[in-house]
């Protein structure tokens, strides 16, 4: 279902819900946004076309498109969502087990509560993968599944000439132990969560077998395995100008879930290769807490890991901003901010460079 699509709804519904659209070579973009028909929640994914002018704001709102629409399978309302995956000819949305409860949700908007009090966890909901083709907008008809979990990020995805299979990666949690109210400060810096091992985000592979018939009865169960499960990894990049949606070979994340906090280098085709860096110049009783790190590739690279990660640390002294080869993470520099000038957890960041960002 490919249509035209009102801006102004999606404003209203979308905006402030995703974090992670999908920016492509020619221009174009590819995000995702809710709606409802009645008492029926739905997600919607919509593309902004490029062309002349498309920086305008009016002439972009002019070039939406609704590619499709999916109805949510949560009773009484929708699965919380954050990012999805994009290969070459598909998107792949995982519809998981934190759902938001519309009536909660508008009764703590009218309330001005907190809205993720309107969250809960159904924790026996099996994962549901839904591919749809980008190009024509068709939704196909198999019933995937997969494990119950949750995810804020898709890593990467790709479709595998093998197999046939789509390849989706995720840093996923654990349905059974994951709870959206333990994601505060003070709970990163307590002892008795350091560790916890149900509650952390761990590199994991969906492979969804796209040849597989189904006449939409059958429920197809997609293989999901750890990359590996000993380090935690959340905040995931990868070298996106030249990988996303394509076969690739590493990803870096942070692990803000065991002491000392770090940054991690993964090969997603085998999880056992994989390097982890701290920063271990605090003297007792100090902390650093490393943020999303932001691949910058080198612009005459010769590999997939050729490049910088920049990587913003919060620190009890200085906070700083650390330059890691992405090859080894190595720190190559390292820039302090002033004393006085205290940073916060930044989720997610962008290189801002002179060719796409000229100082005005």
């Amino acid at each position: 279902m490919i249509g035209t699509y009102n801006i102004s709804k999606y404003l209203q519904t979308a905006a402030s819900t995703f974090a992670h659209p999908h920016v492509l070579n020619d221009g174009s973009w590819i995000t995702m946004g809710r709606g409802a028909r009645g008492k029926r929640p739905y997600y919607e994914f919509i593309r902004f076309k490029s062309g002349p002018g498309a920086n305008d704001s009016t002439v972009m709102a002019e070039q939406a498109e609704t590619i499709a629409r999916i109805t949510s399978n949560h009773k009484g309302g929708m699965a919380y969502f954050h990012s999805f995956g994009l290969t070459q000819n598909y998107i792949v949305y995982l519809e998981t087990a934190l759902k938001i409860e519309l009536k909660l949700l508008l009764k703590n908007i009218i309330a001005n509560g907190a809205i993720s009090d309107a969250f809960t966890m159904d924790r026996g909901f099996l994962t549901r993968v839904h591919v749809i083709n980008r190009n024509t907008g068709e939704v196909l008809k198999q019933r995937f599944v997969t494990d119950p979990l949750f995810t804020f990020h898709h890593v990467n995805a790709y479709e595998d000439q093998s197999s046939g299979d789509l390849v989706v990666d995720v840093s996923a949690y654990d349905a059974q132990h994951f709870d959206v109210n333990r994601l505060t400060t003070k709970d990163i810096f307590t002892p008795e969560f350091d560790g916890f091992a149900g509650f952390k985000a761990l590199a994991r592979r969906i492979r969804v077998p796209l040849k597989k018939s189904s006449s939409g009865d059958e429920t197809i169960h997609c293989e999901i395995k750890d990359i590996n499960s000993q380090l935690s990894f959340e905040l995931p990049v990868i070298n996106y100008g030249s990988y996303n949606a394509l076969p690739y070979k590493y990803a870096y994340g942070v692990n803000i879930y065991k002491r000392p906090f770090s940054v991690v280098k993964l090969n997603v085709d085998d999880g056992k290769e994989a390097i982890e860096v701290t920063y271990t110049e605090a003297t007792a009783g100090k902390e650093y807490l490393p943020n999303e790190p932001i691949f910058v590739p080198n612009p005459n690279g010769k590999s997939e890991d050729d490049g910088v990660l920049l990587v913003m640390v919060l620190s009890d002294a200085n906070d700083f901003l650390s330059v890691l080869d992405a090859r080894d993470l190595k720190e190559s520099a390292r820039a302090d901010v002033p004393a006085d000038i205290k940073g916060s957890f930044t989720f997610h960041g962008v290189f801002a460079d002179k060719l796409h960002f000229p100082k005005l």
